[in-house]
């Protein structure tokens, strides 16, 4: 049994990077492939909800709410942590709330990510 929090609602990071980060000890570029893969699940993932709900996906359409940004900062906050020598169980529970903490605030205040100038 996992001691992590999992379910639809939880963040992708916090549930796949301690595999990845404990994979190959003494590899390199260990930590940037598991931001590339929290981010990537992330956005893979709520891509694959909007598309099943008939929606455009939310990375595509102007002046959407982050998501991908939280993703990448609680994945860079778990490669630092583990880094840091911390038990993942409360790294993956932090991470977990942080991103959740970070998406709700940036719901509540509209913030978006920078745009393309057109």
């Amino acid at each position: 049994m996992s001691v992590l929090p999992h379910g639809p609602g939880v963040c992708p990071p916090a549930r796949w990077l301690p595999a990845l980060l404990r994979a190959k000890p003494g590899a390199r570029h260990v930590g940037t492939s598991a931001v590339l893969l929290g981010v990537v699940t992330a956005v893979g993932g709520g891509m694959l909800r909007d598309v099943t709900a008939w929606e455009t996906p939310a990375l595509v359409r102007v002046e959407t709410d982050l998501y991908a940004i939280p993703a990448a900062v609680g994945a860079v906050i778990v490669v630092f942590a583990e880094g840091a020598g911390l038990p993942m169980p409360i790294i993956g529970a932090c991470a977990a709330t942080g991103v959740f903490v970070f998406r709700v605030i940036a719901m509540l205040r509209h913030w978006t990510a920078p745009g393309a100038n057109t």
